[in-house]
């Protein structure tokens, strides 16, 4: 650099400066894999440019609309914890929902099960449903799933069990009545 201060502060700010990515996309809705390693490449860079996270989430969600799973789980995360775009549950629930079906994302699979526990971007709470999913990531090798859906079949198991023996003690009265005569 030259001996000039304003030179030497040019020379700093280009020196210093990251270039852009030099794969660029395809084009949206034109190649769904591209766009999901577009997104992926923004959301490794995005400690350098916080700005980077909202462009991988709306190539993240391109790529999910697509057809891409892996990009529905990356989109489902962002949307869930508000990084580089509004937090929106109901959009990640959506989204962890595709992954889980499509792909056979075991942690797609766990956090939409934990969402529908908790009735998280959804009407209302169906633990019946993350029972659902707890076990198909459970079987997939995510022991805290299998657990969680252990606890909550316990659950509905004791639930119908109490409910049986008023129907057996009912049903025990009424044939009492028929068999007697007096």
């Amino acid at each position: 650099p030259g001996t000039n201060v304003d030179e030497f502060q040019e020379y700093v700010k280009t020196a210093t400066t990251v270039p852009e990515p030099i794969m660029k996309p395809v084009g949206e809705g034109k190649n769904p894999n591209t766009m999901y390693r577009f997104g992926m490449m923004l959301k490794r860079n995005a400690s350098i440019d916080k700005k980077k996270m909202i462009e991988a989430a709306r190539y993240f969600k391109g790529a999910a609309d697509g057809g891409v799973a892996e990009a529905a789980y990356e989109y489902a995360m962002q949307a869930a914890k508000g990084i580089g775009i509004p937090q929106d549950l109901s959009d990640a629930n959506t989204y962890f929902k595709i992954a889980a079906d499509k792909g056979n994302i075991v942690d797609a699979m766990y956090e939409f099960a934990e969402m529908a526990k908790n009735g998280d971007g959804m009407e209302k709470a169906d633990e019946k449903l993350a029972c659902q999913y707890y076990k198909k990531a459970g079987l997939s090798g995510n022991a805290e799933a299998m657990h969680k859906a252990s606890l909550l079949e316990s659950k509905f198991l004791q639930e119908q069990t109490q409910t049986q023996p008023q129907k057996t003690h009912q049903k025990r009265k009424n044939d009492s009545q028929f068999r007697y005569t007096p």
